[in-house]
């Protein structure tokens, strides 16, 4: 059986994104992300940097009590001891754990302070942080 699958290097999908450079670009990189998840949760998600321990550690360190990213971060730490890639995920368990593809959910707004902000707000905000990390 074939899955659809997605090659995305230059956006980091996978936990991330690049750094961005205003008010502007974080609004057509939220459409953009917005786009993302309306692919079906099967779609497989092919990265080009393998940084998914790093983000995942920085999405538990937003939501210590978010179970959904704290036992992805479990499981990733396991490939991880054991060699084994992270690559690929799906646009289903990035919907679930990604904080960049969840800036528009009341859980991660409250979670940073930010309850009620334009999902691009809060995607900025999450980018900001990230980039001191």
């Amino acid at each position: 059986v074939e899955l659809p699958s997605i090659v995305h290097q230059a956006a980091k999908v996978r936990i991330e994104l690049g750094r961005t450079a205003g008010h502007v670009e974080e609004l057509h990189l939220w459409a953009s992300l917005e786009q993302l998840r309306s692919l079906p949760d099967d779609t497989r998600v092919y990265c080009g940097h393998e940084y998914t321990l790093d983000n995942l550690e920085f999405a538990v360190h937003l939501e210590p009590h978010n179970q959904k990213v704290v036992q992805r971060l479990e499981e990733v730490r396991k490939l991880c001891s054991h060699g084994k890639p992270t690559v690929p995920s799906t646009i289903g368990i990035e919907k679930a754990t990604n904080p960049f593809l969840r800036a528009d959910t009341d859980a991660l707004q409250h979670a940073i302070g930010l309850h009620g902000a334009t999902p691009s707000a809060v995607f900025a905000e999450l980018r900001q942080r990230k980039d001191h990390w």
